[in-house]
């Protein structure tokens, strides 16, 4: 589990309830740096911060 870059709370994941996150491999310079987790409204809401999702 880890904590929401959007809200702050938990970022679960549940075997049968499909909630969709979204996972971002940040880089800065060209260097990997760090990774970011976001509940997918939440990602939404901040105006999709590192471009549109993929599947």
């Amino acid at each position: 589990m880890c904590d929401c870059i959007g809200c702050g709370k938990q970022v679960k994941f549940r075997a049968r309830q499909r909630d969709l996150q979204v996972i971002c491999n940040v880089y800065e310079d060209g260097v990997w740096r760090r990774v970011e987790h976001f509940h997918e409204e939440c990602y939404e809401t901040s105006g999709f911060p590192y471009g549109s999702p993929s599947e």
